[in-house]
């Protein structure tokens, strides 16, 4: 659970959007970051079945991660461990090295299902480089641990969901549920799956443990096909033989329809915490790339209702294509309750400066 020390109110990173102020704002976003060259619309490649991502970890974040883990330097002479080669050896930082899986027969597939999802989308990489980078404005929202986390839209990549996972190994803690419609669920197991194999190599090169973490899942199991019933769930863990074993992260793959929001976020709570009317409140909602679509603005913004509780912290970005969308992606969601802060450019990667917003929302406990 993340401590409440974080006050968008007093951020000066962040600025409040009001519902008077929103065509204002959204003037002046594309007078000052105007998009770049559109770049296929964000996509990285439409042609290409595998594609080499690779996310780079800032010295800083090897550097906590060391000391986080309690690696120390080689006992010294009289027997105490130090850590003040730490700096040195961490100048160079490290990288997060991923393949990710398309569908480029979904893609263009005349399918009524969504199929924007096959493919990889530009902005889901640069905004897990940013975060994961210490100085960040969101990057103490996932240290800590015992971090629950909920992933609106995932797609197929999982790239954010097998990122973020690199604080849950590190703190052996926390939940990630990735979520999309059902039919984009297949591509996005095997990805998050294979790619977290990097991310505990990664682990295992920062602490240099010989045995990296282990994860728990119940729905990434190789013969899995549809959502489980009789799997781990997190109560059947509970035993005196799993509590004595390190605890992990759990990370999770899921459906979740937007105009389903209310049942599909009912289910999920189900699989999470069967046979129990308690469940733990999500602590973080992503959303990257999900508003593109008029038509799926009101089902989105009802959903980041349905999901987050009063403490939630929202992260949305996206990459600035249409200005009609993305007001009224704002509008509607001021109009329901919800307070928008969006992050100023200057406190974004050079990478996210032009072409990219970022807002942080919460829900609005007066009303």
């Amino acid at each position: 659970m993340i401590e409440e020390s974080f006050d968008p109110d007093t951020d000066c990173r962040l600025e409040k959007v009001s519902l008077d102020d929103v065509s204002d704002h959204i003037f002046w976003t594309y007078s000052k970051c105007k998009p770049r060259d559109m770049q296929n619309l964000g996509y990285i490649s439409r042609t290409s079945h595998t594609l080499p991502v690779s996310i780079k970890l800032q010295p800083e974040f090897i550097l906590q991660a060391k000391l986080g883990a309690g690696v120390s330097s080689p006992t010294t002479d009289s027997g105490r461990r130090h850590r003040r080669t730490f700096r040195s050896q961490s100048s160079e930082g490290g990288t997060l090295e991923f393949d990710i899986s398309q569908s480029l027969e979904l893609l263009n597939s005349a399918s009524e299902s969504s199929t924007t999802g096959a493919v990889l989308w530009q902005v889901s990489p640069l905004f897990a480089e940013w975060v994961l980078a210490p100085k960040s404005v969101f990057y103490n929202l996932f240290v800590g641990g015992n971090v629950n986390v909920i992933e609106l839209g995932a797609g197929t990549s999982g790239v954010l969901a097998s990122a973020f996972s690199l604080f849950m190994f590190l703190s052996q803690s926390g939940l990630y549920v990735a979520t999309d419609q059902e039919h984009l669920l297949p591509l996005l197991r095997k990805n998050v799956k294979r790619n977290l194999g990097s991310v505990r190599q990664t682990i295992e090169q920062i602490t240099h443990a010989s045995d990296p973490p282990l994860y728990n899942s119940l729905t990434m199991q190789e013969d899995l096909r549809t959502l489980p019933t009789k799997s781990l769930h997190r109560k059947q863990r509970q035993t005196p033989a799993r509590q004595q074993q390190p605890q992990c992260p759990q990370i999770e793959v899921l459906e979740l329809d937007w105009e389903r929001a209310r049942s599909s976020t009912a289910y999920i709570r189900s699989v999470l915490y069967p046979n129990t009317d308690e469940t733990d409140e999500f602590d973080i909602v992503i959303a990257c790339d999900t508003v593109y679509n008029d038509f799926l603005v009101p089902p989105f913004v009802e959903t980041l209702n349905t999901v987050a509780s009063n403490r939630t912290h929202i992260l949305i970005a996206m990459q600035m294509r249409s200005h009609e969308v993305q007001e009224e992606f704002l509008t509607e969601a001021l109009s329901n309750d919800l307070n928008v802060w969006y992050v100023l450019p200057e406190h974004l990667s050079d990478s996210m400066k032009e072409g990219f917003a970022i807002y942080y929302i919460r829900k609005n406990i007066n009303t």
